[in-house]
């Protein structure tokens, strides 16, 4: 009987994200891509998530580019690098 106490208090204590409001093509483009995993809507989103917080963020990205050029002795204008390239692409 305390197992279950315990299990129920651990997750109990787990925090919880609630998304509302989402449109109906994005749930449905969840469910599909959760089917094909053979996963439920819960795991496929928990995988998304921490899938999400391992990439690098643009300002993370940036220290870590800045500090690259730091130690190579590099001088080089990222934000006019990456301007650069947007023109390129157009």
């Amino acid at each position: 009987m305390s197992f279950i106490i315990n299990w129920l208090r651990y997750l109990a204590s787990m925090p919880t994200i609630q998304i509302r409001n989402i449109p109906e093509p994005v749930y449905s483009e969840i469910r599909r891509r959760a089917q094909n995993r053979n996963q439920s809507i819960q795991q496929f989103m928990l995988a998304e998530v921490h899938r999400l917080v391992q990439r690098a963020d643009k300002e993370e990205l940036m220290q870590g580019i800045e500090e690259f050029k730091a130690r190579a002795g590099i001088e080089v204008d990222v934000e006019q690098m990456l301007a650069d390239l947007e023109t390129d692409r157009r």
